[in-house]
């Protein structure tokens, strides 16, 4: 989970999206360490209501701001943008939404 912030705008943000959403689920992408991290600082995120509908896929790799894409695209396949844009073309997820790599997302 990368971006300018990372998880530490991202999960408040997801927190929020899934108050005001209550028919949509969220899947978060990300490392482990970074994410539990902020899921165990917030009790409301595992609140049952919420924690029904947001789910973690830790990935251990990281697409780097600086990295080009042809570098993310060869040796990132465990990346959240990688692991996120799959679960929307296997027809998991409707949607991606990432603040990492511009280029590598394309």
């Amino acid at each position: 989970m990368g971006g300018d912030g990372g998880p530490d705008v991202t999960v408040p943000a997801t927190k929020r999206f899934l108050a005001d959403y209550p028919d949509i689920d969220v899947t978060l992408y990300g490392r482990e360490n970074a994410l539990s991290a902020h899921l165990s600082r917030d009790p409301s995120l595992t609140d049952a209501v919420i924690s029904q509908r947001l789910h973690i896929e830790f990935c251990p790799e990281v697409v780097l701001d600086d990295e080009p894409p042809s570098s993310a695209l060869r040796n990132k396949q465990n990346s959240s943008m990688w692991q996120s844009l799959e679960c929307v073309a296997s027809d998991n997820a409707e949607a991606c939404v990432s603040a990492g790599n511009t280029g590598a997302l394309m």
